[in-house]
Parts: structure tokens; sequence; C-alpha cells
């Protein structure tokens, strides 16, 4: 990772793997994704995979690059940064100061924790990451619909995971069922 934002390599793509994580049918996938997003004018997302922090902090990484790339247009600052760094088990999503009320802090950490890192300790970076770019978008279109909320874990392949209220119901309908026996 370069040590000052003037090392930063110029942004080239919605996707920079400098961790070579995704494949590149993943690569073009995400890519693709997230030029749909931008042409849309939802917001710029980028991915960028980084081999090493170098010591740093992902915060400090995160910021660097997201000033250095100037994501997102001037003055509207629809940018947002999907930060990984595998080899340190950090992620970090920086988001542009025209879509905070958008994707919070809260959001954010709700994302990383129940789409990015289930899916990151499978050893599945690409769903971790497009499910994460899927809620991201349903959380700026207020479309819930388009991708799972960020209380669900998402998996790209089009599985869902059974959630604790799915179970509860299930259960009392159960109980219910059999109490009228």
């Amino acid at each position: 990772r370069p040590a000052f934002a003037n090392d930063i390599p110029a942004l080239t793509r919605p996707a920079e793997d400098y961790a070579h994580i995704f494949a590149a049918s993943e690569i073009d996938t995400l890519e693709n994704k997230n030029r749909e997003i931008k042409d849309q004018g939802i917001a710029q997302i980028q991915v960028l995979t980084l081999p090493s922090l170098n010591g740093d902090v992902i915060e400090n990484v995160s910021i660097q690059y997201a000033d250095a790339w100037k994501l997102g247009k001037k003055g509207v600052d629809k940018g947002l940064l999907l930060t990984i760094a595998p080899n340190e088990h950090k992620v970090r999503i920086e988001v542009g100061k025209g879509l905070e009320g958008d994707i919070t802090d809260l959001i954010a950490g709700r994302i990383i924790r129940n789409t990015i890192a289930p899916a990151f300790r499978a050893g599945n970076y690409f769903d971790g990451t497009m499910g994460a770019v899927l809620n991201i978008r349903a959380k700026l279109t207020h479309s819930e619909d388009t991708a799972t909320d960020e209380g669900k874990t998402a998996n790209y392949s089009g599985e869902r995971k059974i959630s604790i209220f799915h179970i509860i119901v299930f259960v009392m309908f159960l109980l219910f069922f059999i109490a009228q026996k």
C-alpha cells in the first residue's frame, strides 16, 4: 500500500483488486453492477482490495484512497468506497457526505457484520462483496426487495438464509396448531 496519498494509483476501474481475491469473471460482475448503479445516478461505488494495510488502520487507508480518487460528483459527493484487507481481516465502508443520511455508520456496520463477514469467514469474498453492493444499492434506492436488509445475510447465488423471525413464527404456529388438538 502506498505510504502517501500521492503514491495511490489512479482510479482505472470500479473494482481495484490489488489483493487478487476475485476471479476475472467476478471482477467483471462487480464492475458491471457498480457501473449500472453509477449510470442510474444512485452513487459511485468503488471496491478496493489491498494485500496489506502496512501497519496502518483501515479507516486511515480508506480515507486516503477516497480522497485521492475523489469518488462521487463534486458538490454532490455520492461516492462510497468498500475497502477490503483480507490478510488482516479488515473491511471498511467509507461513505461520501452526500450518502451519509442513507448509509449511516450503523447501517454500514450491520452490512459488514451480517453480509460481508459471514461470507468472508466461509472464504467467499465475491458473495460477501456483491451482497454488500446489493444491500447498499437497496438502502440508497429505498427498495428492500432488491437485496436482503442489513439484518440478514445476503448470498448472491440467490439462496436466502432463514432468519430467527421466521423460526419464531413457525414455532408459534406449530404450538398453536398442537394446542388446537
